[in-house]
């Protein structure tokens, strides 16, 4: 793709993302890994805003059958993206689905100048952990398969919506945190944050990898580990928000499996993303809630612009 044409895709792609509306890029266009990155940065410029942290996208195998993807892709987060104590959220036009995320502050720069990007080290390098609602979505009326196109669109995030700070958070126990989603009091998902990577933690070495094979640096700052995606057609319209993915019904049918003793454990630490109706809203809203152990959930009211 020539320069000048970088430069309008990122200009257009900015305009769609500050205004909530889709545009008729040709992002299949782009011939390479290198250059949706480029896009995406000077995407990122062309927005303004300072940006806050990382988000990454795809880190489960079942995200990444639902969102059309091969490998995690990850973007900057806009500080206008970057949310916390969120009681109402107006999802733009391309909104594509939610995810359940754990959002890391890193304590010092990472890596250091010979350390060894490890599990070990990101956990000696995390300060603390909040849970998170991610909103994905596209801001291309087409729907682009692969990499590329995901990547330039600002990685398809659209938003992180923090909670709390958790009180009780050890690294130790993160690949252990059992993750449930209920649909209108319905259960519709059960799985382990080991399905990321193996460990939460793992997301957050394989961005600093990526970020350091890029010639990039990270300082003290906020990162995200997106968790389970389930994508979604816009609240009401005769549609379910969110709808199950393939992976959230073999993660379903693998806990059914373990044994009382199990079940007891993990009850004691779940992650849990809740999905209700508010009676007194419009049909075209939900209410979302994402809560670790014991700590103070994360809820907000998802309504569909009119």
């Amino acid at each position: 793709m020539y320069f000048e044409l970088k430069d309008a895709t990122a200009d257009i792609l900015a305009k769609s993302r500050r205004h909530g509306e889709l545009c008729d890029l040709p992002l299949d266009l782009i011939s390479s890994e290198a250059e949706a990155y480029d896009i995406q940065a000077a995407a990122q410029d062309a927005l303004g805003f300072e940006r806050k942290g990382y988000a990454i996208v795809g880190s489960s195998d079942g995200s990444r059958r639902t969102l059309g993807l091969t490998k995690p892709v990850f973007s900057e987060i806009p500080g206008s993206s970057l949310l916390s104590n969120t009681r109402e959220f107006h999802l733009p036009e391309g909104a594509i689905g939610v995810q359940s995320e754990f959002v890391f502050t890193i304590l010092r720069p990472y890596p250091d100048e010979g350390e060894e990007i490890d599990l070990r080290s990101v956990a000696d390098a995390v300060l603390n952990c909040r849970p998170a609602i991610g909103i994905l979505g596209r801001r291309t009326r087409r729907l682009f398969a692969g990499e590329n196109a995901a990547i330039a669109d600002y990685g398809l995030h659209v938003a992180t919506l923090c909670g709390s700070h958790m009180k009780d958070f050890a690294v130790t126990e993160l690949a252990d945190i059992e993750v449930t989603s209920f649909l209108f009091k319905e259960t519709v998902l059960m799985g382990k944050a080991s399905l990321v990577m193996g460990n939460p933690l793992n997301a957050v070495a394989w961005l600093a990898r990526e970020l350091q094979a890029k010639g990039g640096a990270s300082s003290q700052t906020t990162w995200l580990r997106p968790g389970l995606a389930r994508r979604s057609s816009r609240c009401g319209q005769n549609s379910t928000w969110p709808s199950i993915s393939d992976h959230s019904a073999r993660s379903s049918a693998s806990s059914t499996n373990r044994n009382k003793d199990d079940r007891m454990r993990t009850q004691q630490k779940p992650f849990v993303v809740e999905v209700r109706r508010k009676r007194s809203l419009p049909t075209k809203s939900a209410t979302l809630t994402t809560r670790p152990n014991a700590e103070r959930p994360v809820s907000v009211t998802i309504k569909v612009r009119p």
